[in-house]
């Protein structure tokens, strides 16, 4: 059978852990303003990897035209646009692929 712990044994755990909610409420202020910069810096690499990826995207010579599986549009490139001058981006993004008519000018 266990031992039971003393009255002063009690005590001295319930102290630790008294330290320990100290020491946690002391660190949770800086924790959480870690957590922010890093959420501003991780948005911040997402951007700038998206604004590259966007040039790389746009840059490529041709028609490029991204579709899923039901063949709607998700994104064209500017070389796209170009070819198809009479279409906007806006109005080609989430129409059926194969709906743009009499196709490149």
């Amino acid at each position: 059978m266990a031992k039971k712990p003393t009255y002063e044994e009690l005590e001295q755990k319930i102290w630790k852990l008294e330290q320990q909610i100290v020491t946690l409420n002391q660190t949770q202020p800086t924790l959480r303003e870690n957590n922010k910069n890093l959420r501003l810096l991780s948005e911040g690499e997402f951007k700038r990897t998206n604004d590259t990826l966007r040039t790389l995207f746009n840059s490529l010579p041709g028609i490029i035209n991204v579709v899923d599986t039901d063949f709607n549009v998700l994104d064209v490139s500017s070389g796209f646009i170009d070819a198809f001058s009479k279409l906007e981006e806006k109005k080609v993004i989430g129409q059926k692929c194969y709906g743009f008519g009499d196709g490149p000018r």
